[in-house]
């Protein structure tokens, strides 16, 4: 039980690193990554918090994957309360950055890492997936199709949708979409853990 409450609050630290993360790409103004191009336009179109509606896109995710037999796992819950709940409070306390490119960049590449790192550090307590791995393995598992193909699919779909409301798209989309599979990898092997 002591090493199941161990594991919790490693996930839960774990995803405040991922939100920091992500609140430094946002400060940043270059665009983020698909899910969170379509949240961040989501949130712009409504007037809702970036956080709410987070959670509104975890807990749509998660009925979904459940409906799709796949159960949700304590990260999955975590996951869907916690980091929107973490963004809007990282982000009233974060200050907007200068609109000089360096420092944005910078900014970025400094989001996308920690980013990297808390996610890294979120599965590697293995308590489960978040809501966007549980729906893209839901989805996987009722097409038989190969997780590279859903993932491009889901993330591909998602990011078009995101640009047709409005999200964020620059050189940050890119930077994060590219490199955030690979710092993924190099932190893995940090831990010593294998997903």
């Amino acid at each position: 039980m002591k090493s199941l409450k161990n594991r919790i609050l490693k996930t839960m630290l774990s995803m405040l690193i991922t939100s920091i993360g992500i609140v430094m790409m946002m400060k940043a103004e270059l665009g983020l990554n698909p899910w969170w191009t379509l949240t961040t336009g989501f949130s712009d179109l409504t007037g809702l918090s970036l956080g709410l509606v987070v959670q509104i896109f975890g807990f749509t995710l998660i009925a979904i994957a459940y409906l799709l037999g796949v159960k949700p796992g304590i990260t999955t819950i975590l996951d869907m309360f916690l980091i929107g709940l973490y963004i809007d409070i990282i982000n009233q306390f974060t200050p907007t950055l200068p609109d000089v490119f360096i420092i944005q960049l910078l900014a970025c590449m400094m989001g996308v890492i920690t980013f990297s790192l808390g996610l890294s550090l979120t599965v590697s307590t293995g308590l489960g997936a978040g809501p966007k791995d549980s729906f893209t393995f839901a989805i996987m598992k009722k097409t038989h199709t190969n997780v590279g193909k859903m993932k491009l699919l889901v993330e591909g779909s998602t990011f078009v949708i995101g640009l047709l409301i409005g999200g964020p798209f620059g050189i940050g989309t890119i930077v994060s979409t590219l490199f955030t599979g690979q710092m993924q990898s190099y932190f893995f092997k940090k831990l010593k853990y294998t997903p």
